[in-house]
């Protein structure tokens, strides 16, 4: 994959004091998030990417290496650019923060 993402150097993480409570049903979840007050409805693959930022901080490429493997269907620019959609809607919502990674980190 040639594409570069704007998100391909960072690491994903959720804001500092942040905890979010979700509620699942038929393949939606919706997300409460105490540090706004607000509740979003998210399809289930995205609850799912959520909530892994959540438990620990990834890398960019951790949540592609991740999705890539539970979707052997799907090609891998189309999961880049759904992760990438997410992630950019994520931050709109305010539900996740960046941090530059270090430009040699293994």
């Amino acid at each position: 994959m040639s594409n570069t993402s704007v998100f391909d150097q960072c690491t994903i993480k959720t804001p500092a004091r942040a905890c979010f409570l979700f509620q699942h049903w038929d393949g939606e979840s919706v997300v409460y998030n105490n540090m706004s007050g607000e509740t979003h409805l998210l399809e289930q693959n995205s609850a799912e990417l959520l909530s892994s930022i959540q438990e620990q901080p990834l890398s960019y490429q951790s949540l592609l290496n991740r999705l890539t493997a539970a979707s052997s269907d799907i090609s891998c620019e189309e999961i880049a650019n759904y992760l990438d959609n997410t992630l950019a809607h994520f931050q709109e919502l305010n539900l996740v923060d960046l941090e530059s990674e270090p430009a040699n980190s293994n």
